[in-house]
């Protein structure tokens, strides 16, 4: 039991240092979603939503052992469409429980950091967003905008869900929305001065519930991504 307490605290963040860290990021998105009748994997209706994200974040890291804990808030600009037209998100993501484990040596453990890699994996169980469409008055842009194919309500599904359906009008562009996600992310980047990383991530939203408040009748959204990019860090 003694030997087991020792292990804990050698890698636990216990009572431990904490830095600040600011990260600019860009990259690709595929959003799949799961119907809420269920999973349908040869339905017409089984797409998925493309999305180019733009990120700028900021995190806590709190503990320079190889277990910490990575309080985190994110403003999150995502251009997405899919079969159903396009439109510009923006949201704010509150990362209330996240906890790291560097695949490497941490970055804490080392005095010349220059020229360095390092690589963490990171999970979040509490992430929360909130934001909408900020182009509105350009509807749900597609290519058939002029002709919108109407979707029943029956055939709204997932986070492919977008406001279209028979009982809304078309072209509809108002969407504000609030999802929880369980992000889960693999980090890998080089330090090219003693403060500033250059490096690339990949990760998914492996649970997604999403709610639209726009439209009364819009179902709760389930599904999944997956995302990859390049990001610039401050330490």
């Amino acid at each position: 039991m003694k030997k087991l307490f020792l292990t804990l605290l050698a890698i636990l963040p216990i009572v431990a240092p904490a830095q600040h860290v600011i990260e600019v990021g860009a990259g690709w998105g595929d959003m799949g979603m799961t119907p809420t009748v269920g999973w349908k994997p040869f339905s017409w209706s089984q797409g998925s939503r493309k999305e180019v994200q733009a990120v700028l974040s900021y995190k806590y890291m709190v503990g320079t052992k190889r277990v910490y804990y990575v309080p985190s808030i994110r403003l999150q600009y995502d251009n997405v469409w899919s079969m159903s037209g396009a439109m510009n998100l923006m949201n704010v993501n509150l990362g209330l429980a996240g906890l790291g484990i560097y695949l490497t040596n941490p970055i804490g453990a080392i005095d010349n950091r220059q020229g360095k890699w390092f690589a963490t994996l990171e999970i979040n169980f509490a992430s929360l967003a909130f934001g909408g469409n900020i182009t509105p008055q350009m509807g749900v842009r597609g290519k058939d905008s002029g002709v919108r194919m109407w979707i029943d309500p029956d055939r709204q599904f997932g986070n492919q869900y977008y406001p279209i359906c028979n009982t809304y009008e078309p072209n509809d562009g108002h969407y504000v929305f609030m999802h929880y996600s369980v992000p889960v992310e693999l980090r890998v980047w080089n330090m090219v001065t003693e403060k500033t990383g250059v490096g690339c991530f990949v990760g998914s939203d492996i649970a997604i519930i999403e709610k639209d408040f726009t439209h009364p009748n819009a179902p709760v959204a389930m599904g999944y991504n997956l995302y990859a990019g390049f990001s610039v860090t401050l330490f």
